[in-house]
């Protein structure tokens, strides 16, 4: 059996693909989500068009994490959809589950009973949910980009035309605007 690393070395690991996440992906955001006050949504655009859909640092979820502590994730949308299940093929991702704006990602339940119905808002096709977050749903507070994240997908509208096409914000202008809010 092979011995594990060091703490120090493990912990370098874990973080060296954060820091190359700077290099590869930008960062836009969606303020009100769907309309829901603070609900905020973080998409990590790759340079090859894959997108890392995350919960904003404005997100109730994430800035109340004090207060607000996970008890569920549950991925199961529709009587017959859930995406955990969501099989995809090939390059142009065949038999992908096709997402719009409004489609609901997942549904976080949190011990106090307040429940968040996280949304897309994005077209795009699912490549893959995170089940890691079902299993621990800390991880979408703690580690919101990373471990945390809420699902991979693959945007409808090219990588030039994201942003534009959903009404997406920089992170320049997101940080902009919530300090103006105070709620980041």
């Amino acid at each position: 059996m092979k011995p594990l690393p060091s703490p120090e070395i493990a912990e370098e690991v874990v973080d060296f693909p954060r820091e190359s996440m700077k290099a590869f992906y930008t960062k836009y955001f969606v303020v009100d989500a769907c309309g829901r006050k603070n609900e905020d949504l973080c998409y990590l655009l790759h340079n090859n068009g894959v997108c890392v859909i995350c919960l904003a640092p404005s997100h109730p979820l994430v800035s109340q994490r004090d207060v607000l502590f996970v008890q569920n994730v549950n991925f199961q949308v529709r009587d017959k959809v859930n995406r955990l299940e969501n099989a995809v093929k090939g390059k142009k991702k065949k038999s992908a589950q096709q997402l719009c704006h409004d489609s609901i990602l997942c549904r976080v339940t949190c011990v106090s009973g307040t429940e968040f119905t996280i949304r897309a808002g994005v077209k795009a096709k699912l490549i893959e949910a995170n089940a890691a977050i079902q299993n621990d749903g800390r991880l979408l507070q703690t580690d919101p980009e990373w471990r945390g994240h809420i699902a991979i997908i693959q945007p409808s509208a090219d990588r030039s035309a994201f942003a534009e096409s959903n009404g997406l914000l920089s992170a320049q202008d997101y940080r902009r605007l919530k300090l103006l809010d105070n709620t980041v």
